[in-house]
């Protein structure tokens, strides 16, 4: 779309600014991946391992959202929202069950659709650039 002047705009480049989370025992604001983020750093984990970070509603995002989380220095967990039946690689994630982030790799997690059978996929790469396994929470 042009300017009122007929000219379009030009942009030199774009920055995207990570926001940091603690992943916790219990869902809440410190640890829940606000709907348009794309950039998330993990910290220390507040109490263990089994700690997790939640995923945006897949309703609040737009199909090919895709958001990039750098693990923290422990391995951590990885969720949807509590009680919300959607899914991280096609296994509902939003409880006990979970995907696990190992430590000091980089993942990328892409809303694939709100009707399918697999709202999130979840791809990892390890600190050497390698693509991880697939990743199947459990």
């Amino acid at each position: 779309m042009a300017n009122p002047s007929g000219l379009y705009p030009r942009f030199k480049g774009i920055t995207v600014e990570s926001i940091q989370l603690v992943p916790a025992a219990a869902q809440g604001t410190g640890n829940s991946i606000p709907p348009g983020v794309t950039a998330v750093q993990l910290a220390a984990n507040a109490t263990d391992v089994n700690d997790f970070t939640v995923l945006p509603s897949i309703a609040s995002v737009p199909v090919g959202h895709t958001i990039t989380i750098c693990a923290g220095a422990a391995n951590s967990e990885l969720r949807t929202p509590a009680s919300s039946n959607e899914t991280i690689n096609n296994v509902d994630s939003d409880g006990p069950v979970e995907a696990l982030l190992t430590a000091g790799n980089t993942y990328t997690v892409t809303k694939k659709t709100n009707a399918s059978a697999s709202n999130w996929i979840l791809v990892g790469y390890t600190n050497l650039g390698a693509v991880q396994t697939a990743i199947v929470p459990d």
